[in-house]
């Protein structure tokens, strides 16, 4: 995911790409207007996955949970890629995609000591842990509740894509808590 959230994958374009393309539309915002574009269009693109992956409802779940995880993943990956990047943060850095993964994972801030790892095996446990816990909101939403997930495929749509939404907004808020400079007198350009 943390790869092609970085480098992109066929028509999702990379996060040079898309921070280049909405600063050469809008070449006068400010970078928290820059970050805010962002983040509205990484969130309609996870709702709008989201709702594709529950349209079947639970009887296509075995197939699409994986994909939508996957999905979810990279666009919330590059998300926090791009606004590292309006940050003047450089993307190749090691640390910068630990700071990424931080934020997927749930934990937000400038340092992996939050995580409680110091190690690259601590973090991919703290990835599992996480998606595990993804797994398991969405079979709650598309099984559980008051049923109508599970009754009516239009349910299972919308819950999942206010889902993925949620889950994409949660992961813009970390990134701008983890990138943003806490010295930056600059937040006009």
């Amino acid at each position: 995911m943390l790869r092609h959230g970085r480098k992109g994958i066929g028509r999702f374009h990379s996060p040079e790409r898309v921070v280049g393309d909405i600063r050469r539309g809008h070449p006068d915002d400010s970078k928290e207007q820059t970050i805010q574009r962002l983040v509205n269009l990484h969130c309609g693109e996870g709702a709008v996955q989201g709702a594709i992956s529950g349209i079947g409802g639970i009887f296509t779940l075995v197939i699409t949970l994986p994909l939508s995880l996957f999905a979810g993943g990279v666009i919330q990956a590059r998300l926090a890629y791009c606004i590292a990047l309006v940050y003047g943060h450089d993307l190749d850095s090691p640390e910068t995609e630990a700071k990424v993964a931080s934020c997927l994972v749930g934990v937000g801030g400038t340092s992996l000591a939050a995580l409680g790892v110091g190690a690259p095996r601590g973090l991919a446990a703290a990835i599992k842990r996480r998606a595990i816990r993804r797994v398991g909101t969405k079979l709650l939403t598309r099984v559980g509740g008051e049923g109508a997930a599970r009754l009516l495929p239009v349910a299972g749509a919308a819950a999942a894509g206010a889902m993925d939404f949620a889950f994409t907004r949660g992961v813009a808020h970390r990134a701008i808590d983890t990138f943003r400079p806490h010295y930056d007198t600059d937040a006009t350009h």
